[in-house]
């Protein structure tokens, strides 16, 4: 299969000093990003995604994004005081054109029946934000800065996963239907807001170190899974909710031993409140969100950069994350395999049965426990004036779940892989070569 992305941009960034106080700037911004993903091994110019005797799927996906911003910032930079106060936009078009085939069922003779069709996606949605953010300093030694921001998102979109229809048609296996709404997907249209904030308090022990303390609290809107076909009706999913999040944190940031070494600290504690989770979907392909009551994640992550001599920096850095279902009660199962072991079925509304599980209280799916990294540099100068340097660098992440059902077959094992890199820069500063090397160890590992 082959892959084509293209990429434009660009961007309009405007200052106003209007006087030793008060500034206005304005950032316009445009983005334009489509990807193609298709094959030239069949008639069909698709991905052939087969295995041994057994077609397993074909689809050509041709997701594409256009978003526009335009943001505002009144700055006010005072003796004790600075603000800014800014208001935000942002309209942004996304579109999903996927046609696939895909097996209903395969025999023991290699005889397969293929649902065909294809999942058309459209979003247009559009975000704007009030918002201030200060810092207030009470003494020469002590700052507070606080914040709050309104935000608003409206969503208009028309997704539909239909079969029967779309360049893969003729592959559709009798007995299956075909989607009678094909020319009709429903259109949902929802508006998500919150108001989000910050506040911290930081204090300065000496010029060169500071301890801190402080709130977060942050927002994601919902949105609209794809509507599907179900007797001959196109059945489309509630909307999935909002999901906020409240990041509680201290640490320390300081420069020791005459400002050879920085060190950072910090200790956090997280909770998402409608936590929004990607699950396989059971009809079709694709996924779809729904929320999961409640996440709490706590960490302590730590950072270090020492400069040893005018040649060698080492440095690094390490975290401890537990992360955790808080409340996740009707957490479903993706394969038959592990349905059968860990899920129990339970009749839905549409007259079927789900597999769910109660995950409440287990790890968090994408979230290795522990993490880290190890580099060295040496830098020098060569006789006729370029600058040179050699980095190396070991990065090591822990075993993670990649599903939320936790299925302890698609668990990514822990791995450390070696990368380095060799650089110089000419003694004019217009010229720099770079050689670079990841995986040097060839470490074989799962990213997703």
């Amino acid at each position: 299969s082959d892959r084509d992305t293209d990429i434009s941009m660009w961007s309009l960034h405007v200052s106003w000093e209007i006087n030793d106080q008060w500034s206005l700037t304005s950032v316009t911004s445009d983005q334009e990003y489509e990807l193609k993903t298709y094959g030239n091994n069949n008639i069909y110019g698709t991905s052939d995604t087969s295995v041994g005797p057994y077609y397993l799927s074909d689809f050509r996906n041709e997701p594409s994004t256009d978003t526009t911003t335009q943001e505002l910032r009144l700055n006010f930079d005072g003796e004790k005081w600075s603000s800014i106060i800014g208001a935000f936009y942002a309209d942004t078009e996304t579109t999903s054109y996927t046609p696939f085939s895909t097996p209903v069922a395969i025999f023991a003779n290699g005889t397969q029946f293929l649902a065909a069709g294809e999942s058309d996606l459209q979003e247009d949605f559009e975000e704007w934000a009030i918002y201030t953010h200060n810092i207030y300093s009470v003494t020469e030694d002590f700052d507070i800065t606080f914040g709050v921001r309104y935000s608003e998102v409206d969503k208009d979109s028309q997704k539909g996963q239909l079969t029967g229809t779309g360049p893969l048609a003729d592959l559709n296996s009798p007995g299956i239907p075909v989607t009678p709404w094909a020319d009709d997907i429903p259109q949902q249209s929802d508006t998500w807001d919150e108001v989000t904030g910050t506040f911290k308090l930081t204090y300065w022990l000496n010029e060169d170190v500071s301890v801190y303390g402080g709130w977060d609290r942050g927002f994601k809107a919902g949105g609209h899974n794809v509507c599907k076909d179900q007797g001959g009706q196109a059945v489309c999913p509630d909307p999935f909710d909002s999901e906020t999040a409240d990041n509680y944190e201290i640490g320390l940031k300081g420069r020791f031993f005459d400002r050879t070494l920085s060190w950072n600290v910090a200790a956090f504690y997280q909770t998402y409140d409608d936590y929004q989770v990607e699950i396989a979907d059971d009809i079709g392909i694709g996924n779809s969100v729904q929320n999961a009551a409640e996440v709490e994640i706590q960490g302590v992550e730590s950072e270090v950069v020492w400069l040893i001599n005018a040649n060698l920096t080492l440095g690094g850095n390490v975290a401890y994350i537990d992360a955790t279902w808080d409340t996740y009660k009707d957490a479903g199962c993706i394969r038959a395999q592990y349905q059968r072991e860990a899920c129990t079925p339970t009749p839905n509304a549409n007259g079927g049965i789900d597999y769910l599980q109660d995950l409440s209280g287990e790890d968090l799916n994408y979230s290795p426990e522990g993490s880290g990294n190890f580099h060295a540099t040496w830098s020098d100068t060569f006789a006729n004036g370029w600058e040179w340097d050699l980095r190396g660098e070991a990065v090591y992440r822990d075993e993670v779940y990649f599903f939320p059902d936790l299925d302890p077959e698609l668990v990514g094992d822990d791995y450390t892989l070696l990368n380095a890199t060799f650089g110089m820069v000419s003694p004019e500063g217009d010229w720099s070569i770079i050689l670079w090397g990841k995986n040097l160890g060839d470490e074989e590992y799962l990213s997703g």
